[in-house]
């Protein structure tokens, strides 16, 4: 039996401009899936994108996004997982209550108090609280809801214009 198609399927963490140009002459094609956050074409151009999510199943919602022209252009697949989205928006809600409680028992939120700087130290509660001016501690309301646009969602960038929407997500 001969291989007649190589595609090259990786998580966010070889998804570098670098490993693509080496993929792409490598392997020829790549499907990588994409930090969301951190990458500004994916955050201001794939997530704002309009359009219709394609229904795959009920836990699975797809779209494609082109981004640039030529042989700038990029494709990705946005999709998407309603229980997910679900289920990340109720544990946001649980981190937020937890934080609002924790802010409570303490007068004085200096930033450099023991539990502050335990809570500033967590991955999990860090991404949504932020220090004043004045070096207190509090939850920043915009971080909250900025991160609920990332609910469910998840991003796979590719080069490779025949595989389908539903193979891709």
């Amino acid at each position: 039996m001969e291989l007649g198609r190589a595609l090259f399927v990786a998580d966010s963490g070889m998804n570098s401009t670098e490993n693509k140009k080496e993929l792409s002459k490598t392997w020829g094609k790549y499907l990588l899936a994409s930090r969301m956050a951190s990458v500004s074409e994916i955050r201001d151009t794939v997530l704002s994108k309009r359009g219709r999510y394609t229904v795959i199943n009920d836990n699975l919602h797809a779209k494609e996004v082109i981004a640039g022209d030529g042989e700038r252009r990029r494709r990705y697949i946005l999709c998407y997982n309603p229980s997910e989205a679900r289920r990340q928006k109720k544990h946001r809600e649980e981190v937020v209550a937890f934080l609002e409680k924790e802010l409570d028992k303490h007068k004085r939120r200096e930033a450099t108090a023991k539990w502050s700087i335990e809570l500033l130290a967590s991955r999990r509660y860090k991404r949504y609280l932020t220090i004043t001016k004045s070096g207190n501690i509090r939850i920043d309301r915009n971080k909250v809801s900025g991160s609920g646009k990332y609910d469910g969602k998840w991003v796979i960038e590719t080069n490779d214009d025949t595989i389908t929407l539903e193979d891709a997500a």
